[in-house]
C-alpha cells in the first residue's frame, strides 16, 4: 500500500508550499478587489461623481475609472489622495465597512 505522501508525489500535486503562496496571492487579489469596491461605495456614499473625484486627483475621468473597475493599479500615495477627498484616514478606509455608514461612522 503506497503512502498519500508517495501518491501526490507520483501524480504531480504541487507542494504545499505552492499551495500557501497561492492561497496568499488569492487572498492579496481578493483584498485589493475589495478596496476597489470600497472606493466606489464610500463615493457614491457621500455623493460624489467619479467626474468629482478624477478633478480632484487631477486625473481625467476614464483614468478614474479604472480605479473603481480595477484595470489600474492603485497606490499607496493615491489611496491616500482618495482618502483624503473622502476626508477619512487611511486605517478607517481599511477597516470600512458598509454597515459602518448606517452607525454614522462615514
Amino acid at each position: 500500500m503506497k503512502s498519500v505522501s508517495s501518491d501526490m508525489k507520483n501524480e504531480g500535486f504541487p507542494p504545499l508550499l505552492f499551495l500557501y503562496e497561492l492561497l496568499t496571492f488569492e487572498r492579496l487579489m481578493s483584498k485589493l478587489m475589495q478596496n476597489q469596491v470600497k472606493i466606489r461605495k464610500i463615493r457614491e456614499l457621500r455623493g460624489y461623481s467619479q467626474d468629482y473625484m478624477a478633478v480632484q486627483l487631477g486625473i481625467s475621468c476614464k483614468r478614474y475609472s479604472r480605479i473603481e473597475c480595477g484595470e489600474t493599479k492603485i497606490t499607496l500615495e493615491r489611496l491616500e489622495q482618495i482618502c483624503g477627498i473622502f476626508n477619512i484616514t487611511l486605517g478607517d478606509f481599511l477597516s470600512f465597512e458598509i454597515s459602518d455608514f448606517f452607525k454614522k461612522k462615514f
